[in-house]
Protein backbone atom coordinates (compact mmCIF):
# COMPACT_ATOMS: atom_id res chain seq x y z
CA UNK A 1 0.00 0.00 0.00
CA UNK A 2 0.86 3.44 -0.95
CA UNK A 3 -0.61 7.03 0.38
CA UNK A 4 -3.02 4.73 1.17
CA UNK A 5 -3.95 3.67 -2.35
CA UNK A 6 -3.45 -0.42 -2.94
CA UNK A 7 -1.14 -1.30 -6.01
CA UNK A 8 -2.43 -3.67 -8.59
CA UNK A 9 -0.09 -6.63 -7.86
CA UNK A 10 0.97 -8.27 -11.21
CA UNK A 11 2.59 -11.10 -10.97
CA UNK A 12 6.14 -12.26 -13.29
CA UNK A 13 6.85 -15.39 -13.47
CA UNK A 14 10.31 -15.64 -15.08
CA UNK A 15 14.02 -16.25 -15.05
CA UNK A 16 16.24 -14.02 -12.12
CA UNK A 17 19.14 -12.17 -14.47
CA UNK A 18 22.34 -12.67 -12.34
CA UNK A 19 23.55 -9.14 -14.81
CA UNK A 20 20.52 -7.09 -13.76
CA UNK A 21 19.26 -6.39 -17.23
CA UNK A 22 16.33 -8.90 -18.16
CA UNK A 23 13.76 -11.06 -16.53
CA UNK A 24 12.67 -10.28 -12.95
CA UNK A 25 14.74 -7.12 -12.54
CA UNK A 26 13.63 -5.70 -15.80
CA UNK A 27 10.25 -6.52 -15.07
CA UNK A 28 10.74 -5.03 -11.26
CA UNK A 29 11.57 -1.41 -12.89
CA UNK A 30 8.58 -1.73 -15.22
CA UNK A 31 6.08 -2.61 -12.60
CA UNK A 32 7.23 0.64 -10.37
CA UNK A 33 7.21 3.09 -13.50
CA UNK A 34 3.31 1.66 -13.90
CA UNK A 35 2.80 2.12 -10.06
CA UNK A 36 1.92 -1.69 -9.71
CA UNK A 37 2.91 -4.13 -6.81
CA UNK A 38 5.41 -6.66 -8.65
CA UNK A 39 5.29 -10.23 -7.67
CA UNK A 40 8.06 -12.05 -9.02
CA UNK A 41 7.92 -15.85 -9.46
CA UNK A 42 10.79 -17.49 -9.78
CA UNK A 43 11.08 -20.40 -12.59
CA UNK A 44 14.68 -20.15 -13.31
CA UNK A 45 17.74 -18.96 -12.06
CA UNK A 46 20.66 -17.82 -15.06
CA UNK A 47 24.39 -17.18 -14.38
CA UNK A 48 24.66 -14.05 -16.64
CA UNK A 49 26.28 -10.49 -17.89
CA UNK A 50 25.78 -8.45 -20.37
CA UNK A 51 27.74 -10.69 -22.99
CA UNK A 52 26.43 -14.16 -22.47
CA UNK A 53 24.39 -16.46 -20.60
CA UNK A 54 26.55 -19.24 -19.39
CA UNK A 55 23.78 -21.36 -17.16
CA UNK A 56 20.16 -22.15 -16.66
CA UNK A 57 18.89 -23.45 -13.72
CA UNK A 58 14.90 -24.04 -13.44
CA UNK A 59 13.63 -24.24 -10.07
CA UNK A 60 11.83 -27.55 -9.38
CA UNK A 61 8.36 -27.44 -10.38
CA UNK A 62 6.75 -28.00 -6.84
CA UNK A 63 8.67 -24.91 -6.13
CA UNK A 64 6.98 -23.17 -8.64
CA UNK A 65 3.46 -24.27 -7.81
CA UNK A 66 4.33 -23.13 -4.24
CA UNK A 67 5.13 -19.34 -5.03
CA UNK A 68 2.31 -19.41 -7.21
CA UNK A 69 0.13 -20.60 -4.82
CA UNK A 70 1.59 -18.78 -2.07
CA UNK A 71 0.54 -15.37 -3.68
CA UNK A 72 -3.29 -16.50 -5.02
CA UNK A 73 -4.15 -17.14 -1.21
CA UNK A 74 -3.36 -13.13 -0.53
CA UNK A 75 -2.10 -11.29 -3.67
CA UNK A 76 -4.22 -12.16 -6.73
CA UNK A 77 -2.71 -11.03 -9.86
CA UNK A 78 -4.43 -7.88 -11.52
CA UNK A 79 -2.46 -9.27 -14.95
CA UNK A 80 0.58 -11.95 -15.47
CA UNK A 81 3.41 -11.81 -17.39
CA UNK A 82 5.89 -14.84 -18.06
CA UNK A 83 9.06 -15.00 -19.59
CA UNK A 84 11.90 -17.58 -19.23
CA UNK A 85 9.90 -21.02 -17.59
CA UNK A 86 13.27 -22.90 -17.67
CA UNK A 87 12.07 -26.44 -18.14
CA UNK A 88 8.73 -28.48 -19.87
CA UNK A 89 7.60 -29.17 -16.04
CA UNK A 90 7.58 -25.56 -15.35
CA UNK A 91 5.60 -24.80 -18.32
CA UNK A 92 3.21 -27.46 -17.46
CA UNK A 93 2.40 -26.00 -13.70
CA UNK A 94 1.75 -22.40 -15.43
CA UNK A 95 -0.52 -24.21 -18.46
CA UNK A 96 -2.61 -26.11 -15.75
CA UNK A 97 -3.60 -23.37 -12.88
CA UNK A 98 -6.28 -21.34 -12.65
CA UNK A 99 -5.72 -17.99 -12.97
CA UNK A 100 -8.12 -15.12 -11.82
CA UNK A 101 -7.01 -12.91 -14.45
CA UNK A 102 -8.70 -13.12 -18.40
CA UNK A 103 -5.57 -14.73 -19.96
CA UNK A 104 -1.83 -13.93 -18.78
CA UNK A 105 0.76 -12.08 -20.83
CA UNK A 106 3.70 -13.70 -22.35
CA UNK A 107 7.02 -12.29 -23.18
CA UNK A 108 8.79 -14.29 -25.62
CA UNK A 109 12.28 -13.99 -24.80
CA UNK A 110 15.06 -12.89 -27.25
CA UNK A 111 16.84 -16.02 -29.32
CA UNK A 112 19.22 -17.45 -26.82
CA UNK A 113 22.96 -17.12 -27.02
CA UNK A 114 24.68 -20.70 -27.05
CA UNK A 115 23.58 -22.42 -24.11
CA UNK A 116 25.99 -25.29 -22.57
CA UNK A 117 23.21 -27.70 -23.08
CA UNK A 118 20.16 -28.13 -24.91
CA UNK A 119 16.52 -27.96 -23.68
CA UNK A 120 14.76 -31.33 -23.52
CA UNK A 121 13.10 -32.73 -26.36
CA UNK A 122 9.89 -32.04 -25.20
CA UNK A 123 10.21 -28.44 -24.28
CA UNK A 124 9.30 -26.83 -27.73
CA UNK A 125 6.24 -28.99 -27.71
CA UNK A 126 4.96 -28.24 -24.42
CA UNK A 127 5.29 -24.30 -25.10
CA UNK A 128 2.95 -24.41 -28.33
CA UNK A 129 -0.18 -25.03 -25.85
CA UNK A 130 0.75 -22.26 -23.80
CA UNK A 131 -0.22 -20.10 -27.45
CA UNK A 132 -4.13 -20.58 -26.72
CA UNK A 133 -3.95 -18.94 -23.06
CA UNK A 134 -1.89 -16.00 -23.92
CA UNK A 135 -3.72 -12.50 -24.27
CA UNK A 136 -0.75 -10.33 -25.30
CA UNK A 137 2.61 -11.92 -27.11
CA UNK A 138 5.50 -8.76 -26.61
CA UNK A 139 8.32 -9.39 -28.55
CA UNK A 140 11.07 -8.69 -26.94
CA UNK A 141 13.86 -5.76 -28.69
CA UNK A 142 17.19 -5.53 -26.89
CA UNK A 143 18.08 -5.84 -23.32
CA UNK A 144 16.54 -2.88 -21.14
Amino acid sequence: MTDGVQKRAVWSIAGNDSGGGAGLVADQRAAEAFGAHLCPVVAAVTAQNSRAVTRVEPVSAELLDAQLAALADDLPPAAIKTGLLGSAANIAVVRVRRFAVPRPVRKPPPPPPPMPRAPPSDFCRRITPTRAMTAMVMPSRERS
